[in-house]
């Protein structure tokens, strides 16, 4: 029930916006240099881009199997994208920093397999709401401090066997990475660990 009304709410601020736009095309990478996180999206896949006056914060992404029919707005989260229908097959990345003894217990988990990320292999959890399917494989890792990433899979029953694949595929590719920023007084930081986050790579 959660994840449907997340969605409707999706769809709310696109079939609200001031000005729907239609996806994108991925680009080849994926990177957030200030969570530490790259992957490589499917290829073929679409995004809806954030809007130009948007003002929030970093926390992941939308991918989509099958183009939306529109884009829209955008919530704080950049995870949070409008987009319609909200049915559309789609992959949810979310990350963020993470402190166990705070952090809610994640909801209960059906495993229906398991998907390697971060080069482990992880649970992955299935649920269904109404006609949609969702599976779902989470982790923590090191940024600048601890973080978790979660990545669910959203389609329909007819979808499922291939969406799974592509899904699967994609949570393989997702790397930590680490970037070096400067401060206003010229002191130098590292976030995330690794291997340098690839220079070609966008954040979207």
């Amino acid at each position: 029930m959660t994840r449907f009304v997340t969605a409707l709410v999706l769809a709310l601020i696109a079939d609200s916006a001031a000005s729907a736009n239609g996806p994108e095309p991925v680009p080849p990478i994926f990177v957030s240099d200030t969570h530490g996180l790259t992957f490589s999206p499917p290829k073929g896949s679409t995004y809806c881009p954030l809007p130009s006056d948007w003002v929030g914060s970093d926390h992941g992404t939308i991918i989509f199997l099958e183009p939306p029919r529109t884009c829209g707005g955008a919530g704080y989260p950049s995870s949070s994208r409008g987009f319609q229908p909200f049915n559309t097959p789609r992959i949810e990345v979310y990350y963020s920093y993470w402190d166990a003894e705070d952090a809610p217990a994640p909801p209960s988990c059906n495993p229906v397999g398991d998907a390697e990320l971060f080069g482990h292999d992880q649970p992955v959890c299935s649920a269904r709401t109404g006609a949609l399917v969702e599976k779902t494989v989470r982790a923590t890792y090191m940024a600048d401090s601890e973080s978790h990433v979660v990545i669910t899979l959203v389609t329909t029953a007819n979808r499922l066997q291939r969406d799974t694949i592509v899904f699967q595929d994609m949570v393989k590719t997702i790397q930590t990475c680490s970037s070096d920023f400067r401060t206003n007084n010229g002191k130098s930081f590292t976030v995330g660990i690794g291997r340098t986050c690839p220079k070609d790579g966008r954040y979207f």
